[in-house]
């Protein structure tokens, strides 16, 4: 039995996969789907909703919480995104529809949320200075 603890308590803390239904089209937001490389050659989904006007902008970087995906956090994006931002709303590892990764924890989801702001500040209608760090 004290063998099996670590396994039982990995399975019964493991987060709910909820895959998406929606899109930022909901919210009448231009939007593409990305795919941002991480560890392992693992990756995250993800949404990017450009900036309302031409030219770099600043970004966000969103994500969700324990158990919850991309789609969860839409509405975020509105406002967001009339505010001047471009929005990236992102699936965490082993959330919605990004890769799975063994276990999901909270170094994990910094992890993710560093790759995310990596790729943001590569995108050329980003601002890279005014990316949140």
């Amino acid at each position: 039995m004290a063998a099996a603890f670590p396994l039982l308590v990995r399975i019964g803390f493991r987060a709910p996969r909820i895959i998406e239904q929606g899109s930022p089209e909901k919210y009448g937001l231009a939007y593409r789907e990305v795919s941002i490389p991480t560890v392992n050659g693992k990756r995250l989904f993800a949404w990017f909703v450009p900036p309302p006007a031409p030219g770099p902008a600043p970004a966000v970087a969103v994500l969700h919480g324990w158990g919850g995906n991309a789609e969860m956090m839409l509405p975020l994006a509105q406002p967001l995104h009339s505010a001047g931002y471009a929005v990236l709303l992102f699936d965490s590892r082993n959330h919605g529809r990004s890769d799975s990764d063994g276990f999901s924890s909270l170094p994990r989801f910094a992890e993710d949320l560093e790759h995310a702001l990596d790729w943001l500040a590569l995108q050329p209608d980003v601002d890279a200075v005014r990316l949140p760090r």
